[in-house]
């Protein structure tokens, strides 16, 4: 055997071993993320942001109880009870899961959001082949996010983050490829549905990669020899990829802006107007270090657990060779992501479920190009990814784990308690809690959240306590919660123009 057929043999086996250990490591990553999402399985929805998975799980309620599909219910400002924001593809699946198998609504809504998650990892395994990994380099990625904090606790919720992020990764991993071939009408009609779900779901998790998606647009574009004779292509990738999905989001978030405009507390606070500056934030706090310093933290520490020093150390691995685009473009989809949508970012830790991906897809650019321009060290590569998984499960056990097995029982026991002590056609007013569907959902009751603290007799809670009931839905008990509670026995009898008999239900009390 000749010495380049010996040196060709060995790189081969090497390979080969390297292909079944990076398999290994993959099947471990998501037998563990199986087992962490086992954990608080059956608890209720008051671990972090219960606000947000209880208002999801609120409408789905409605809806597998043969509510509107599309002025879908989200009852809590009092009737109409239609103020909807995403539209309820995930809600729409969570009602059939639930009506057609029995199962929990709150289970079915976090197996479902878990599916989405696992599903995800298919596109995004594609991507990672598509922007030149090697099939091992990208089992690797696919493991790092399958252990990731932010991956392991939030793909567990009820929410729609999920949802929108396979739609998302899908519409980037088609049309990434459909760019290497424009003529394939298939990869189009799969673009178009796949980007116009995740603009409807979801379109700030959309934007972070079809920003991204166009940045490869305009360089494929740039890069065409022959671009006047394959301009028809190009539009038409154009209006399947943007255009689309942008106008059919638009009209969604019109209607659904309409809608709220019907509800008189609604019109109040949560009009697409009202919700510009929340969503995008104040130029002042976009150029705020601060602001950035908490993206740095949430990237770095929600997505892979480690230090600064040691995800830096990384990071120059990453870049001892000149940076090539396809780096540029995934990090141009996390930081403009941020730049654009400053606010939601800043204030819920969950908006970070989209980005982090990205992040992770850079580390294992780095590793992929480690792993190829240094094939006798592969086993480096695999040692450097083991020990971000580690620093991932560890940040995991000490963090996030800790609500999800041990969340509040207190508002769902007061609703369960309202539920138990008023009819299913009777509504409740309830202070103290803002304006969180927690205790209504686990009411199972329709309501009107006093969010402002309206004294009996207020013009604006007097009218929504009077559309109720001429929806058929009569005012049945008052809650009061936390600093509410001293006078709910008062404001109970006032609004219910009874003595109502008033109980204790850890930190709220009910009045019916």
């Amino acid at each position: 055997m000749s010495p380049n057929e010996s040196n060709l043999r060995c790189r081969e086996r090497r390979r080969a071993v390297f292909e079944v250990v990076t398999s290994v490591v993959l099947a471990l990553a998501f037998g563990y993320a199986l087992r962490s999402f086992a954990g608080g399985f059956f608890e209720p929805l008051s671990d972090r942001h219960a606000f947000r998975q209880t208002q999801t799980a609120i409408s789905a309620y409605y809806l597998a109880h043969g509510g509107p599909w599309f002025a879908y219910e989200t009852p809590v400002l009092g009737a109409p009870y239609a103020i909807p924001f995403e539209f309820p593809l995930y809600q729409w699946i969570v009602a059939a899961l639930h009506r057609l198998s029995g199962f929990p609504l709150d289970q079915s809504g976090r197996v479902v959001s878990i599916g989405f998650f696992l599903a995800t990892l298919v596109p995004f395994y594609r991507l990672s082949r598509t922007l030149g990994l090697s099939p091992g380099s990208s089992r690797l990625g696919v493991a790092l996010v399958l252990v990731s904090p932010t991956y392991l606790y939030w793909s567990r919720a009820f929410l729609i983050e999920s949802t929108a992020l396979f739609f998302s990764v899908l519409a980037l991993d088609v049309g990434a490829r459909h760019l290497e071939k424009l003529d394939d009408r298939r990869r189009s009609w799969a673009l178009v549905v796949a980007a116009c779900l995740a603009m409807l779901v979801k379109p700030t998790t959309a934007f972070a990669f079809l920003f991204p998606l166009g940045l490869l647009y305009l360089r494929a574009f740039a890069l065409e020899p022959n671009r006047r004779s394959r301009v028809v292509a190009f539009i038409r990738f154009a209006a399947a990829a943007f255009v689309v999905p942008a106008a059919t989001a638009v009209l969604w978030t019109r209607y659904a802006d309409h809608l709220r405009h019907q509800n008189p507390l609604a019109v109040t606070f949560i009009t697409e107007e009202q919700l510009r500056g929340w969503v995008y934030g104040s130029v002042a706090q976009k150029l705020d270090p601060v602001t950035w310093n908490v993206f740095w933290d949430r990237t770095v520490v929600q997505t892979f657990g480690f230090e600064r020093g040691f995800v830096l150390g990384l990071g120059l691995m990453v870049f001892t060779v000149r940076p090539a685009f396809r780096w540029v473009v995934i990090a141009a989809g996390l930081l403009g992501t941020f730049a654009v949508f400053t606010n939601l970012h800043a204030v819920h830790d969950y908006y970070q479920y989209s980005t982090s991906i990205l992040a992770t897809l850079l580390v294992a650019l780095g590793l992929g190009h480690a792993e190829r321009h240094f094939p006798t060290r592969r086993w480096a590569v695999v040692l450097v990814t083991l020990g971000i998984a580690a620093g991932c499960i560890r940040a995991y056990e000490n963090g996030y784990a800790v609500p999800q097995n041990h969340p509040s029982h207190d508002v769902p026991d007061a609703g369960r308690f309202v539920r138990d002590h008023t009819r299913p056609d009777q509504i409740m007013v309830y202070y103290g809690e803002d304006w969180s569907p927690v205790l209504p959902y686990y009411a199972e009751r329709r309501s009107i959240s006093n969010r402002w603290n309206h004294e009996p007799g207020h013009p604006g809670l007097s009218a929504a306590i009077a559309a109720s009931r001429r929806a058929g839905h009569p005012l049945g008990a008052v809650v009061s919660c936390n600093g509410e509670f001293g006078r709910g026995h008062l404001r109970a009898r006032a609004l219910l123009g009874r003595d109502p008999t008033c109980e204790a239900v850890s930190r709220c009390l009910v009045c019916y």
